[in-house]
């Protein structure tokens, strides 16, 4: 199943899409900001990890051609 990540502008809205889901039978997750703050850690370090991939290949590249 895919996620679907809302940011409402501000409390009244957030309160009015809480409602629309729990009409919709659907349980909302609110995230902490701590919660939030993992998260956006974990995409940095794994698009590091991607980038680090990248130079290292593109080192092995450039010394073997």
């Amino acid at each position: 199943m895919k996620t679907l990540l809302v940011t409402p502008k501000n409390a009244t809205e957030f309160r009015l899409i809480v409602d629309a889901l729990d009409k919709l039978g659907i349980h909302p997750c609110v995230l902490s900001d701590d919660e939030k703050e993992d998260i956006v850690s974990a995409l940095m370090m794994r698009e590091g990890e991607r980038n680090e991939g990248k130079a290292l290949v593109r080192k092995l590249n450039e010394e073997y051609n």
